[in-house]
């Protein structure tokens, strides 16, 4: 049984229980990929986040919801800085909400800042080889910028994470399996420990397709490994997926 491709949203406007989210100008629609990122990652007591390649503001708003912190939420599309800007701005912590038009690169030659936690959906071409008949070349050019690996390439991704991390920081990312231990060992170039890693799979008799990393400069005395399914045997949202994203969605998704 082939594996589920990501779920995306297509609504022009998807509304949480407490924010909305406008995404008619953006490539990325809200997905599963980030649902599950935001709704995993737990900021605790973190003042700052960084939230790398915002899209739609998707987990930066998350966040928000679940902490105190001012969040920066960095994005290299005009076109989806300025629907992030709009989102937070319509948002109940515009206050602590900045949408910044810069690259990951550019803030970490250019920034001092330290952050207690970064977060980041990145850019893959990967994903087309999960959906038949998708054909990166042929794709829409700002959804392809939206997933080319040119624009943030993993190496780059793991020294200005650890440059821009603070001392007992997290970086939280979500990436395709095959990724996985490239990145891993990339990041361990730049001091970063893997500290845990949640497989997530379409379902539960399907192989993982991405996963969860958290990592930080402590190196653990053991990984946290944990599984995640998203859908039940009947492709309905599974009992997990809607435990863990139930402080999110405005109406039952397991229809």
């Amino acid at each position: 049984m082939k594996p589920v491709r990501q779920h995306i949203l297509k609504t022009e406007i998807f509304r949480f229980r407490q924010f909305a989210i406008n995404q008619s100008g953006a490539a990325m629609k809200v997905g599963t990929d980030g649902m599950l990122l935001g709704a995993w990652v737990k900021p605790g007591n973190a003042e700052t986040i960084l939230d790398i390649g915002t899209g739609t503001g998707l987990l930066a708003l998350m966040l928000a919801q679940i902490s105190l912190a001012r969040i920066d939420a960095i994005e290299i599309d005009e076109n989806a800085f300025l629907q992030a800007k709009e989102n937070f701005d319509n948002s109940p912590w515009k206050d602590r909400l900045y949408a910044i038009h810069t690259s990951l690169q550019s803030l970490s030659e250019n920034n001092t800042k330290k952050y207690d936690l970064i977060i980041g959906n990145p850019p893959f071409f990967e994903i087309a080889n999960e959906e038949k008949g998708n054909n990166p070349i042929k794709m829409n050019k700002t959804r392809a910028v939206a997933r080319a690996t040119d624009s943030l390439p993993l190496e780059d991704l793991a020294k200005c994470s650890a440059k821009l991390l603070s001392r007992e920081g997290k970086l939280y990312i979500i990436l395709p399996i095959q990724s996985a231990d490239n990145f891993i060992s990339l990041a361990n170039n730049y001091g970063l420990r893997l500290q845990e890693i949640l497989s997530i799979k379409s379902r539960e008799d399907t192989k993982t397709i991405r996963v969860i990393m958290g990592f930080g400069f402590n190196k653990p005395n053991q990984v946290i490994e944990n599984e995640f399914v998203i859908y039940d045997i009947i492709n309905k949202y599974s009992a997990e997926y809607i435990e863990l994203t139930k402080e999110y969605h405005s109406k039952d998704f397991s229809v």
